[in-house]
C-alpha cells in the first residue's frame, strides 16, 4: 500500500491515508490482511501506537485514515544523530515495550518491529506504525498466515518467527525490539548475512 499526507477541508487537520493499489482489490487475502491491520489500529488506543480513524472503499480503492504525527522514522533519526545517546535509546525502547505490552494484552502481535516502523515525533515521543503483518488472537480462521511461513524483516526477525510466523508471540516482538536497540547504539545489524535466509 501507499501512504499519503492528506488535509481535511473543514478544519485543515492533517491525517495519513493508506491506500491499497487497485490491482490488489480483487485479491481476497490482501484485502483481508489490509482490513485486519485497520481493525488492530482501531482497537489500539495508546500514546505509543498510531491510531486508525476510519476505513472506506471508493473508485476501486480500499483505504483507511490514520493519525498523523510530524517527525521521522527511527532509521532516519539514527542516521542523522550518530552517536545516539544511550539514555535516550533506552527510554525510547522502554516506551515501545510498554506499547507492545498494551497490544499483547488485547491479543495483538505486531510481527514487524524495526527502525523503519517507529516514528520519533517532534517532541521526542514515539509511535509504532505499520501493522501490515499484525497477528490478532482468535483470527486464525482467516488463514492469512500459512504454517511454517516466514514473515518479517530478516535483520530484525526472531528465529522462531522466521521458521513459523503463525506461532509468533510477544517474545518475537521483544527480540525485534532488542535488535532495534542494538542497531540504535551500534548502527549495525545484529545478524549478518548476504541473503535473507542467512
Amino acid at each position: 500500500a501507499s501512504v499519503f499526507l492528506v488535509k481535511k477541508e473543514e478544519n485543515s487537520a492533517l491525517f495519513a491515508l493508506k491506500v491499497l493499489p487497485k490491482s490488489s482489490s480483487q485479491n481476497e487475502k490482501i484485502v483481508a490482511r489490509f482490513n485486519r491491520e485497520f481493525r488492530a489500529l482501531q482497537q489500539l488506543k495508546h500514546p505509543a501506537i498510531i491510531g486508525g480513524i476510519e476505513k472506506g472503499f471508493s473508485n476501486g480503492y480500499h483505504f483507511y485514515v490514520m493519525e498523523y504525527f510530524e517527525g521521522q522514522n527511527l532509521k532516519s533519526y539514527i542516521q542523522n544523530n550518530q552517536p545516539i545517546d544511550f539514555k535516550f535509546a533506552v527510554e525510547l525502547v522502554r516506551s515501545i515495550a510498554i506499547g507492545l505490552q498494551y497490544a499483547v494484552n488485547l491479543g495483538i502481535i505486531h510481527r514487524d518491529i524495526k527502525p523503519d516502523n517507529i516514528i520519533i515525533t517532534k517532541n521526542d515521543g514515539v509511535k509504532i506504525i505499520d501493522f501490515g503483518l499484525v497477528k490478532i488472537e482468535h483470527e486464525d480462521s482467516l488463514g492469512l498466515t500459512k504454517t511454517q511461513t516466514a514473515m518479517g524483516t530478516p535483520h530484525f526477525i526472531s528465529c522462531e518467527q522466521a521458521k513459523n510466523a503463525k506461532e509468533a508471540d510477544l517474545r518475537s516482538d521483544i527480540y525485534s525490539l532488542g535488535a532495534t536497540l542494538f542497531y540504535m547504539v551500534t548502527s549495525e545489524y545484529p545478524v549478518k548475512g548476504t541473503t535473507a535466509y542467512e
